[in-house]
């Protein structure tokens, strides 16, 4: 109650000050949990079956609750914690693509309010912000960079890259030095892959006589018969970003 002062406090009527306190602590309570308050309550217990099953349920009856989508994914993240899938390459049933999936369709509702609430949350879904699937879904959910020196500051943050293909595990690796050489990882060797540099918007790689040049796009992972997807980073459309699918072939 920080706008009422002492002063005024004591001018108003009691009734007033206790509708004025009630009000207050209950936009307080909501600013706290957007959601409905039976499942934040029982994701508070750790109840998360429960918890699971309410967050559903407000999805159900209003798919464009963007909190109940952010409930929902920290929910199959806290109850996984840090154990591994039991099948990583089974993709619907992949508890992390699960949680991914959900936390990205809640910041595509309400980018700012999500994306606030996911960098704040001390509870125990911080444990699976320190992933590296989180960690490269997040960058691939934010605001791509989109000058050249923001490109070059990205790549050299990231500077890993994974070719996607028919066959498994993946079969070439790029790697983006921070001295301007690119490294190929192909049939079990390490070579030079050439000299890297940005330009033009594109990341471009000029090895002998050979030029490619690549765009950094979003894209989507699809699961559930295409009813959920999470976003991911590329290359055009040959290198990945990290190793997010896990080498799997989907």
């Amino acid at each position: 109650m920080g706008w009422v002062d002492s002063a005024t406090r004591t001018r108003l009527p009691p009734v007033v000050l206790a509708v004025v306190t009630v009000v207050l602590l209950f936009g307080r309570s909501l600013a706290q949990s957007p959601n409905n308050a039976p499942g934040s309550l029982a994701l508070d217990r750790k109840q998360y079956e429960k918890a699971l099953s309410l967050f559903s349920s407000a999805i159900e009856r209003n798919p464009r609750n963007a909190f109940a989508w952010l409930d929902k994914g920290r929910t199959i993240a806290m109850m996984n914690a840090t154990a591994r899938p039991d099948d990583y390459c089974d993709s619907d049933n992949n508890w992390i693509f699960l949680a991914l999936a959900h936390l990205n369709e809640a910041l595509r509702l309400d980018p700012k309010a999500v994306a606030e609430r996911i960098r704040t949350d001390r509870s125990e879904f911080a444990r699976f912000r320190e992933t590296v699937e989180f960690k490269l879904w997040w960058a691939a959910a934010g605001p791509l960079p989109n000058t050249d020196a923001e490109l070059r500051t990205f790549f050299r943050e990231n500077p890993a890259w994974n070719k996607e293909g028919s066959a498994s595990p993946i079969r070439e690796a790029l790697t983006l030095r921070a001295d301007g050489q690119a490294e190929l990882f192909s049939a079990g060797q390490t070579k030079s892959g050439g000299a890297w540099r940005v330009s033009g918007g594109k990341l471009t790689i000029v090895n002998g006589k050979r030029i490619d040049s690549y765009q950094l796009v979003r894209t989507q992972f699809f699961i559930r018969d295409g009813s959920l997807h999470f976003d991911f980073l590329q290359l055009g459309t040959e290198w990945t970003m990290g190793k997010i699918l896990h080498d799997c072939t989907f």
